[in-house]
């Protein structure tokens, strides 16, 4: 049997968006399929991305976002840390 389920995945399960007529601890196979809009922005971010960075070589990009990771978790340390 084949039947699409509409879920949101929160806190590590997936959780149906309607009800489901399953035995409790009933084995089920997931086909995950993104929301298309979600796979259109990220196809329309690649393209951005490639567009910005095809001047700039692997090791320059990768610098850059090396720098850019430790930034962010100095900004995220700084809100976690106490005042």
């Amino acid at each position: 049997m084949s039947k699409t389920i509409n879920a949101i995945f929160e806190d590590g399960v997936f959780k149906p968006l309607e009800p489901v007529s399953l035995n409790e601890h009933e084995r089920v196979k997931l086909d995950i399929n993104l929301d298309e809009r979600l796979c259109n922005q990220l196809k329309t971010l690649t393209e951005t991305i490639y567009k910005r960075t095809d001047k700039h070589s692997s090791e320059e990009i990768e610098i850059a976002i090396t720098e850019a990771h430790r930034e962010v978790g100095k900004i995220n340390d700084s809100k976690n840390s106490p005042h």
